[in-house]
């Protein structure tokens, strides 16, 4: 009797182990697919309520100083800098954010281009700085950051 006992409890838990491993595996397989399909819908709405179908384009005159691993999501800091004077707005955007416009600033002509700012972020994810040119050109610069700890509620 205490041989089937034993029997019983160990395909009990050899079941129970093998589906807990196998959730675990089917966990980060659908992670790692939802990190290559792109932005989130939120981010890409965004954008396309700010710019409608403008073309944004990458610029190495732009420049985001931020750190690579931020301790805490709440407090990340970033400086923004650019030698280009025509820049009429900044916009801070964060992808993987519930709301991703992290903030917008207009400047004045007579001012050069040199912000400091201290963002929340929800999880790791792509810092993305784009400005806007009194001609209407829109210039972007992007930088990943992983959080060690969310700052959007998490």
């Amino acid at each position: 009797m205490y041989r089937r006992e034993f029997f019983k409890r160990m395909i009990q838990i050899t079941g129970l182990s093998v589906a807990y491993f196998n959730s675990f595996f089917k966990d980060q397989t659908v992670l790692a697919s939802e990190s290559n399909d792109g932005p989130p819908a939120a981010f890409k709405e965004t954008l396309t309520r700010l710019f409608g179908s403008r073309e944004i384009t990458p610029s190495r005159k732009i420049k985001l100083k931020a750190p690579y691993i931020a301790e805490n999501g709440a407090v990340v800091p970033i400086t923004i800098s650019s030698p280009l004077e025509n820049i009429s707005k900044l916009y801070i955007l964060v992808e993987d954010n519930p709301s991703p416009l992290n903030a917008e600033f207009t400047l004045s002509p007579v001012l050069d281009v040199f912000l400091k700012a201290r963002i929340k972020m929800a999880a790791d994810s792509h810092v993305v700085i784009i400005a806007e040119t009194r001609d209407k050109l829109l210039l972007s610069t992007k930088q990943r950051i992983k959080v060690s700890k969310g700052g959007c509620g998490g």
